[in-house]
């Protein structure tokens, strides 16, 4: 690690940082990587509720700008711990019992809107850790924020292998009642990995403490409501990112879940597969951008998003009339499609970096990343609502291929949007 450091001329508080990343990644495969068949197996919902589960699950992404300019007064190191007390709140409360569902649903916001704040500080200060000593180097800024992703990603793999272990051995349960181990006299419902996921947000807490000492970073005061005409190509990304992050997130494994009858253990090994490919492939996109262009990037990302959502419905459609198997070789083909779009997720990282290349300073780059966060879940909401409504109507396929139309969008912006600096 420390030659690492010095190869990239990382400052020393790097180290945290990367503590941190690591804690999130793992956390966040033991949390968000079980909740769809969480949903499934303990409340039993259809794809129409599962659709409506997200509203309590991306609000807190719609309101995300709102929250961040009431606490304009802190820095962001400090609204990391409000972050990581609402994430742990949230998941020992899931953790420790199955609570009626719409009282699972205001724990679900509770943990949500610590993770969704988080996305828009967290951002905030990586760009801020990778942006020192060379800032003025775009390429080695767009290496940092690769390592940093490939660090996240490699504890995502470490957390995924937990999940699909504790479920296969029968460790992990989403519903344990009667007289089976897990059960405390008090009648609450113990599920281990929404805990780990809370202990290891409060060791976040206290990583950020440290961190919050050695960067002791100045309060800015933030405009409490940034929307430049110049950033309109940013919000474009994030809006499309909304759509389609909730045709493959949320109905991607819906299509493994309940068209497959796949397990936990299947989607864990699924992330798992897709977190050790991350691993290199982060880091990868890091180098691709300062050796390629933000533009080249931003159009293979489109151009893949246009293939895996189209092959992912005409799969998904196979199965649901009949004309594949499930017991047959096209299953494998849909967990290809189901891995291969985690990497055009690992390739979000370019939304991140164009914004970098565009902003008028430091300071508006948390602002702007929080209302383009909540401009992606205005999209998230609406288009999980519809997209559950589209799957009970015409069938699972179609939100697929409307998922697909939106990689035209995305490379539209890659044809048009203004690029800057060295980057472009």
């Amino acid at each position: 690690m420390s030659e690492l450091k010095r190869r990239l001329n990382l400052p020393p508080h790097a180290l945290w940082f990367f503590g941190i990343l690591a804690c999130m990644g793992f956390a966040l495969a033991l949390s968000d990587g079980v909740l769809s068949n969480y949903f499934a197996e303990v409340y039993d919902v259809d794809a129409a509720t599962r659709g409506f589960l997200e509203f309590p699950r991306e609000l807190p992404g719609l309101i995300c700008f709102l929250v961040v300019a009431a606490l304009s007064f802190l820095p962001d190191t400090r609204i990391a711990l409000i972050c990581m007390t609402l994430a742990v709140t949230g998941l020992v409360v899931l953790g420790l019992m199955t609570p009626p569902f719409l009282v699972m649903c205001l724990f679900l916001f509770t943990f949500s809107m610590g993770q969704h704040l988080y996305m828009a500080v967290g951002d905030g200060v990586a760009i801020s850790i990778a942006g020192e000593r060379g800032a003025a180097d775009p390429a080695q800024v767009g290496r940092r924020m690769g390592l940093f992703g490939g660090v996240r990603t490699a504890f995502s793999l470490c957390g995924s292998l937990l999940v699909f272990f504790g479920f296969r051995t029968g460790f992990f349960k989403f519903s344990i009642r009667g007289s089976q181990p897990g059960e405390l006299p008090s009648g609450l419902t113990v599920r281990p990995f929404f805990l780990i996921a809370a202990a290891l947000f409060a060791v976040v807490f206290v990583l950020y403490l440290f961190l919050h000492r050695r960067v002791n970073p100045p309060v800015t005061k933030r405009r409490r409501f940034l929307f430049r005409k110049e950033y309109i190509f940013y919000y474009i990304l994030a809006s499309v990112h909304g759509a389609k992050k909730q045709s493959m997130i949320v109905f991607g494994p819906w299509v493994l879940i309940r068209i497959l009858g796949q397990g936990a253990d299947t989607i864990a090994f699924l992330a798992m597969t897709g977190a050790l490919i991350g691993i290199f492939f982060t880091p990868a996109v890091g180098r691709w951008i300062g050796r390629f262009g933000l533009r080249k990037m931003i159009f293979a990302q489109a151009v893949a998003m246009t293939v895996i959502y189209a092959a992912y419905g005409l799969v998904t459609a196979g199965f649901a009339s009949g004309t594949l198997l499930v017991e047959s070789a096209a299953v494998w083909l849909i967990f290809t499609l189901y891995i291969t779009d985690m990497m055009t997720e690992q390739m979000g990282l370019t939304r991140v970096m164009y914004l970098r290349s565009i902003a008028f300073s430091q300071e508006e780059i948390t602002t702007t990343l929080s209302t383009g966060i909540s401009l992606d879940h205005v999209v998230s909401i609406i288009t999980a609502a519809l997209g559950g409504l589209l799957w009970q109507a015409a069938g699972p396929q179609f939100v697929f291929y409307v998922a697909a139309s939106y990689g035209i969008i995305h490379m539209l912006v890659a044809r048009f949007a203004p690029m800057e600096g060295k980057t472009s």
